[in-house]
């Protein structure tokens, strides 16, 4: 009897351990992580987006318009940087689906995405009121330096 109370005992912890874990990714082998921004909906010549890819030796900026590329620039990174910006978004879970009807219309969206060798392991979508994951800030616009001036540098495009 004492045997099935510790075995019992030894499954509800593996079960307790595992539900607290939730969906949260293994993120050891992350070789990519990217931000992106898109504005809530405007005319196309106030419309800016970007989208932020940090590996373990570039930081890459890319600023768009409806589809269109208006601007790329790429910094030396280093991958003490990397492991900095891995361990801001270590906590990411997935927390399940988004539901549309509660997407507010011409918001704006945030999405953070993992890679591990090109294949993309986690993806996050905030939309203001509704997300489908918790557990970190993914804004990494902080890492552009100047990125509003570089922003506005566009609007003539």
């Amino acid at each position: 009897m004492t045997k099935n109370l510790i075995s019992i005992s030894a499954l509800l912890l593996t079960l307790v351990a595992c539900e607290s874990q939730g969906n949260k990714k293994d993120i050891s082998n992350t070789d990519m992580v990217e931000y992106s921004f898109y504005p809530s909906s405007v005319a196309p010549q106030y419309y800016r987006g970007f989208r932020i890819s940090v590996t373990p030796n570039t930081l890459h900026l890319a600023i768009h318009s409806y589809g269109d590329t208006l601007l790329k620039k790429d910094w030396s990174f280093t991958k003490e940087e990397f492991e900095t910006v891995k361990q801001r978004v270590s906590n990411l879970k997935v927390e399940g689906s988004i539901d549309k009807s509660k997407i507010p219309d011409g918001g704006s969206t945030k999405e953070i995405s993992l890679y591990q060798s090109g294949k993309k392991i986690f993806s996050g979508l905030d939309y203001g009121s509704t997300k489908n994951f918790s557990g970190a800030d993914i804004d990494l616009s902080y890492l552009v330096p100047d990125l509003n001036m570089l922003v506005e540098s566009t609007k003539n495009q």
